[in-house]
């Protein structure tokens, strides 16, 4: 566990670092963008997300008052309406003729006769269902067989009687009042039951009234709400007695919405989902436990603020839109001396001291500037001095070196002449110091250290001549020279180095000796000079320390050569050797292309 700790704090601390070395790397007109962007924009969508919030619990706190209140009007006017129906009831229950019609045996007492029972029943009832519109039908059930039934009034208590669920709430109420789930009369009006035992000044119950009330009675009563309201009157059983839906009634609720029944208490709201829309649930509980439950769609009444909100948005975008203009304009304003300043400092990194640094006021950033600006002048003077220094010094290393490599060169074939005079006849003296006349003459070229490169072509020939005599056939010689480049110039004695360290390394058989390929060419805007033999080669070791022109062990020779290329072109030139031991040695230099100078 404490290696994970230690492993979520690692990742925290490598996420913060990048984020860190991110924002450091912006420029820094960008990071004053962002902070100040920052600064305005979170405080003003706070403010709007709070006014909209803000807005909102304040039209749901309305709209559940408004609505709490309609809901107590319909409960009121509904228990208004059930207390005219119970007045009907109480008005059967208290009539004591009634009670008496019913209670008579009739099989007993001949002199009595059911039909003075319904002279009196029948105007009765249909008195009151004049009087009560909303009233489809009263019936009486009895267990008093022998006064006839007339299957309108009068019925008799059966089977299918005590199957009826009314039958069942009656009896077990207590000789309290009780209402039926709505259903579909004969007639296929929607309608549900009041029914109450008949026991007034009994024991034993006589009768059990049945009122037959229409639904539309209760519907009467939230007809007239908002169109966008859903109004349900539930029972304390949960089922549905009325609603704008008939298909709804007598469904239960949980069944209708996505929320438990028992959330139900007394009074209250909350919301839930119905039909795919947000809805605000608001209900109240009657006194005879029936509930008025209220849903209205929170876009029926947040619309008012749709209007407001979208000019709040309009305003808000149109100021974050100026902020951030102005912004951009303060960062850059702020930062553009300093870009300035960076750019002149980036010149003068490249090499370029020619920087004109403007006035840039006498703030912070204007003093440094103005010590920038005489900092980039002393150095400048500094470089001048040590360039003009360096120069002379280079120079006196160039002479110095050239004056080296004529005495080296003499010194070698003086040597070779002394030995072919020695071993020959005089005649080839002549030829070679004919050839050594020819060869110095270009070499010391009046002091002059550029030649052009017909020039060192045929010093390099001359040289191959004397070469050539010395060992008497072993040198084969080959020059593939684009002769374009005859007028372009180099500095001098830059193949005979080479070609000497080929003649005095590379032969290895007597007999046959080494082919030496001499080439000139261009590549791109560089003259080639290449040397390949098929000689002895050297190994690895041997050739890394050639090419380290530091080495003790590398030729005096070679490493003239590249010291003064490196002296002359710079950076500019290039010099590589490969050699394999057994196979022979390719050497290629690359100066630039120079015309020749007068």
């Amino acid at each position: 566990m404490n290696t994970e700790k230690r492993f979520f704090k690692g990742n925290d601390f490598s996420i913060q670092n990048w984020w860190k070395k991110k924002f450091n790397n912006l420029k820094l007109r960008n990071k004053l963008f962002i902070v100040y962007g920052l600064i305005v924009c979170i405080p003003i969508s706070f403010l709007v997300v709070y006014s909209s919030y803000t807005a909102k619990d304040e039209l749901t706190i309305q709209n559940y008052d408004n609505t709490m209140n309609t809901i107590n009007q319909i409960n009121k006017n509904i228990e208004n309406k059930l207390g005219d129906f119970y007045q009907v009831s109480d008005q059967l229950y208290m009539d004591l003729t009634l009670k008496e019609y019913l209670t008579l045996n009739y099989e007993d007492d001949y002199s009595l006769n059911y039909i003075d029972a319904y002279n009196y029943i029948n105007p009765r009832f249909k008195d009151l269902l004049s009087m009560n519109s909303g009233i489809s039908s009263i019936t009486i059930y009895t267990n008093n067989h022998s006064l006839m039934s007339d299957h309108i009034y009068i019925k008799h208590i059966d089977e299918k009687v005590k199957k009826q669920s009314w039958y069942k709430d009656v009896s077990t109420a207590g000789g309290k009042v009780v209402f039926s789930n709505v259903k579909e009369n004969e007639q296929g009006i929607p309608t549900f039951t009041l029914s109450r035992f008949l026991d007034h000044n009994s024991v034993f119950p006589y009768g059990i009234l049945n009122l037959e009330i229409q639904e539309k009675e209760l519907y009467s009563l939230i007809d007239k709400e908002d169109i966008n309201r859903e109004i349900f009157i539930v029972n304390q059983n949960g089922y549905v007695l009325s609603n704008r839906n008939k298909h709804l009634i007598s469904k239960r609720v949980d069944q209708i919405f996505p929320f438990d029944q028992s959330k139900l208490k007394n009074s209250g709201h909350f919301n839930c989902k119905y039909k795919g829309r947000d809805m605000l649930v608001v209900y109240k509980t009657m006194s005879n436990g029936w509930k008025t439950i209220s849903l209205t769609p929170y876009e029926s009444f947040l619309d008012r603020i749709k209007a407001a909100y979208a000019k709040i948005f309009i305003v808000t975008a149109f100021s974050v839109l100026i902020a951030i203009f102005l912004i951009y304009f303060t960062s850059s304003l702020l930062t553009k001396r300093i870009e300035t300043l960076v750019m002149n400092m980036k010149r003068v990194e490249e090499g370029d001291f020619e920087v004109a640094m403007p006035k840039f006021g006498e703030d912070e950033i204007g003093e440094l500037s103005s010590a920038f600006y005489k900092m980039t002048s002393k150095i400048k003077t500094l470089i001048e001095e040590v360039y003009h220094t360096e120069i002379l010094k280079k120079e006196a290393e160039m002479n110095l070196q050239q004056s080296q490599i004529n005495p080296h060169f003499l010194y070698n074939t003086l040597g070779s002449i002394s030995a072919l005079a020695v071993k020959e006849k005089a005649h080839k003296v002549y030829q070679m110091v004919n050839l050594l006349s020819k060869f110095y003459r270009i070499s010391l070229n009046k002091g002059r250290k550029i030649i052009s490169i017909r020039e060192e072509i045929e010093l390099s020939k001359n040289y191959l001549a004397i070469q050539q005599i010395r060992f008497d056939g072993l040198l084969h010689t080959h020059f593939n020279v684009d002769e374009s480049l005859y007028h372009y110039d180099t500095i001098k004695l830059v193949l005979q180095p080479f070609i000497e360290n080929c003649i005095n390394h590379a032969i290895w058989d007597d007999e046959n000796g080494i082919n030496l390929i001499i080439k000139v060419y261009q590549k791109q805007n560089l003259a080639v000079f290449e040397i390949i033999d098929d000689g002895l080669g050297m190994d690895p070791e041997t050739l890394e320390k050639i090419q380290c022109i530091t080495a003790e062990s590398t030729s005096y020779g070679i490493k003239n050569v590249i010291t003064r290329l490196k002296t002359y072109y710079g950076n500019e030139s290039e010099f590589t050797i490969f050699s394999r031991k057994g196979i022979g040695t390719q050497v290629k230099v690359s100066i630039p292309i120079i015309k020749k100078s007068n």
